[in-house]
């Protein structure tokens, strides 16, 4: 009996060193591997293999920093929430190896700055609670109460002013249901009341105090609010490109009067006109108007809410069954994930959401890729990208973001180093959901960024935005653009002469337009810019047709742009505006903004920018004697106005189409155009156009 424990014994022992062996052998196989498990059931004491993953991202991150063999984090299915942003600073693995952060296969691994709630405790509203009689009658059968508890109360945050020349801050807890962002409730749902007058007006510089209130009439009688708490407007109280949010003091229901807590960035002008020189454009009075936000008296339709923070509690009319609805709602107040002088990282099938603020932010980085990820429901920008170099987003999708999408900036302006940051094969859409003005899907700066076979559409402003040098943006689709705003351009650069030197190449512009007198174009240089090449595109509905409406191109005061064999089919004009007067330039450039820009900034008399842009030594001469110019050549037309305003516009080969261009639509985007030969009106010009360049699209 004794011999027979002994060997039991031995065999315990073997078979514990056996398994030992073993896991030893796993975990070097591994290491060999460069792999680190991260999973939701996971545990960070664990040693990050498949069987024994780690819990945590930046446990798994650590570990990678303290063990650098280790350069591949697979991260398993499941719905990670990011209470504190992950960091990665400082890091670069040897040999330039790449540190691979990415999902498992194809499953779906989601890293959230929110939190889910439990459908079961939204209740329907009962006329024991304090508001149910604040809801309109027709809400109250439908709006459904969730009691957000001590652990998310203090996370709503607060609501601040926002719009164009505000500070951008992270926004007050949102709801999202399905994965889509919904409205707070609003009065009126779909349109905007006019400002019927201001009250002691007085001209509004920038740069005002904002001290002082305010006084609006409004256009429209409503009935009654019992909650007036916490009231904003949203809307255009001036210009036709800038929007405000902005908090009222008090609201006169009787005398259907708005005082406002803050000044507006542009003050107010009403919607009929005012008295200054531009005050009265069409455009502008076409504009003009704002809405009631925040107010629980109007929570009237599907998809609206209130959060009352008095009360810690959610009011939600959901868009559909609340039982089997995933509902979620913001919370982190930081960047998801940040990477600062970061080197050699990759970051692949990755869902990256929910969050007051920005959902990535890389700086100081050295090639890093993003590669097959999706970044949706942030209240600021999806991702900012400073100083960066080698950066490549490829595959990736921006939906429902509160700001713009991607902000890039990188390489060395004042030698031309390019950046040789890439964005490709990615998708935009709804995007400066809350932030609405000047923040498109991508804002440039810098040197050489590539923006090449994305699709950008349906958003309120502009797609691209560029300030820098010798960009390319190429191949791209463009459409359903710029539709509420006017002075604006779905590709928009503008003063700063030293910015230059971009190609716009190969791109479809489609129904970059407006029913309203709004001014609306295409491509928008302004206020000087110049050196642009605009190449073999097609713009389709392109412009609008009012009279102060904008062409598919213009141009306001930039010489030396170049627009060469595209299509314009359908559009008011080919283009409007071109270059200033002598006198208007001379004055521009003795501004000190501008000699900021073309001589503190960058040297645009260095022998790099001479080399580079010859062309500014010439239209920066206060004594040029011939005026300066813009370039179309080549450029073919259907249905389309070609009258040229500015005799400093060059027209040369200009095609003029009788039979409209054969468009083959796929999926909604145009695929493939047919040019009929036959069909050129002046057929003596036709062998200035190289036709096969414009028979296919990608």
């Amino acid at each position: 009996m004794k011999r027979i424990k002994r060997r039991i014994r031995k065999n315990i022992k073997l078979i514990t060193a056996i398994c030992l062996l073993f896991q030893i052998i796993e975990v070097r196989a591994q290491q060999a591997d460069n792999q680190i498990y991260v999973s939701t059931t996971g545990d960070d004491a664990n040693q990050g293999t498949i069987q024994n993953p780690k819990k945590n991202l930046a446990a798994a991150l650590d570990f990678a920093k303290n063990n650098r063999y280790n350069s591949t984090i697979i991260l398993r299915e499941g719905y990670y929430e990011i209470k504190k942003t992950i960091r990665l600073e400082n890091f670069k693995q040897p040999n330039n190896q790449i540190l691979t952060i990415k999902g498992y296969k194809n499953e779906n691994v989601i890293l959230s700055g929110g939190k889910k709630l439990r459908t079961e405790n939204f209740k329907k509203i009962t006329a024991k609670d304090g508001n149910y009689y604040t809801l309109p009658e027709e809400a109250r059968d439908h709006v459904y109460v969730f009691n957000l508890g001590s652990d998310l109360i203090n996370q709503i945050g607060s609501i601040s002013d926002r719009g164009f020349g505000h500070t951008q801050k992270p926004v007050q807890m949102e709801l999202f249901f399905n994965d889509e962002p919904l409205q707070l409730s609003r009065w009126p749902n779909d349109r905007k009341l006019k400002i019927a007058e201001v009250i002691n007006p007085e001209k509004v510089e920038f740069t005002a105090n904002k001290n002082k209130d305010r006084v609006i009439k409004y256009s429209k009688k409503k009935r009654a609010w019992k909650n007036k708490k916490d009231i904003w407007i949203s809307g255009y109280l001036n210009q036709g490109w800038a929007d405000e949010y902005i908090s009222i003091d008090s609201l006169n229901e009787t005398q259907q009067t708005v005082y406002l807590s803050s000044i507006p960035t542009y003050g107010i002008i009403a919607s009929d006109g005012g008295p200054g020189k531009w005050d009265n454009d069409i455009d502008k009075k076409a504009i003009r108007g704002f809405y009631f936000s925040n107010v629980l008296d109007e929570l009237d339709q599907p998809g609206e809410y209130y959060i009352s923070k008095a009360e810690g509690k959610i009011y939600l009319w959901p868009t559909s069954d609340i039982s089997t609805a995933s509902i979620e709602v913001s919370i982190i107040e930081q960047p998801l994930m940040v990477l600062n002088k970061t080197t050699s990282v990759s970051l692949s099938n990755i869902v990256f959401k929910c969050s007051k603020s920005a959902l990535l932010q890389l700086n100081n980085t050295n090639n890093v890729k993003l590669e097959n990820c999706k970044f949706s429901n942030s209240g600021l920008y999806a991702i900012k990208l400073a100083n960066t170099s080698k950066t490549l987003v490829k595959n990736c999708d921006f939906k429902n973001i509160g700001a713009a999408g991607l902000i890039f900036e990188g390489g060395d302006r004042k030698n031309l180093v390019p950046s040789m940051n890439n964005v490709t094969y990615c998708t935009f859409e709804n995007l400066s959901r809350l932030f609405r003005s000047y923040n498109p899907a991508i804002r440039l700066d810098g040197v050489g960024v590539s923006i090449n076979n994305c699709i950008i559409k349906d958003l309120p402003g502009q797609a691209i935005t560029y300030q820098g040098n010798n960009h390319l943006i190429e191949n791209n689709y463009f459409k359903n653009l710029c539709k509420e705003f006017s002075d604006i351009g779905a590709l928009y650069t503008g003063r700063d002469l030293s910015s230059t030197g971009t190609i716009i190449l190969n791109n479809v512009f489609e129904d970059i337009t407006s029913d309203n007198p709004y001014r609306i174009a295409a491509v928008y240089m302004d206020d000087g810019a110049g050196g642009i090449t605009i190449k073999n595109n097609l713009f389709v509905n392109c412009g609008t047709k009012s009279s102060n409406g904008f062409g598919a191109v213009h141009i306001n005061g930039g010489s030396n742009n170049s627009i060469l064999n595209n299509i314009f089919i359908d559009c008011s004009k080919i283009i409007t505006g071109g270059p200033w007067s002598s006198s208007h330039w001379n004055s521009y450039l003795k501004q000190e903004e501008t000699v900021a820009k073309i001589k503190t900034k960058v040297d645009i008399t260095s022998e790099v920018y001479k080399k580079s842009y010859p062309y500014l030594e010439e239209i920066t001469n206060s004594n040029l004697s011939s005026p300066r110019k813009n370039y179309f050549q080549s450029n073919i037309t259907y249905q389309t106005d070609t009258t040229n305003n500015n005799r400093s516009n060059l027209f040369t080969n200009l095609v003029l189409l009788n039979q409209k261009p054969t468009l083959v639509y796929k999926n909604g985007m145009i695929k493939t155009i047919t040019l009929n030969v036959r069909a050129i009106a002046d057929k003596s010009k036709n062998s200035y156009i190289n036709l096969n360049n414009l028979k296919q699209l990608n």
